[in-house]
């Protein structure tokens, strides 16, 4: 944080916060997993396994995929 304060970029310290914000959701989010390392029954199953994913999430994701590829392939000329 010290780094990003002193080098007197614009808006870095936002940028700091909101990263941090979304490291604090990826913890959250896989909070299930990461408990097992603060649990003191170390013999028992925590973590459960997940369902299989949906097709539409597979739909979806693949999509997304997809797009960001076009966008990275096409987007610059858009972009001029």
């Amino acid at each position: 944080m010290m780094i990003t304060l002193s080098m007197d970029f614009n808006y870095t310290p936002v940028i700091t916060v909101l990263m941090w914000l979304a490291n604090l959701t990826l913890l959250i989010w896989d909070w299930d997993k990461l408990r097992v390392l603060f649990s003191e029954k170390s013999h028992e199953k925590i973590y459960q396994t997940p369902e299989r994913i949906s097709k539409k999430w597979r739909i979806g994701g693949l999509v997304f995929y997809v797009v960001i590829i076009i966008f990275l392939c096409y987007g610059r000329f858009f972009f001029k």
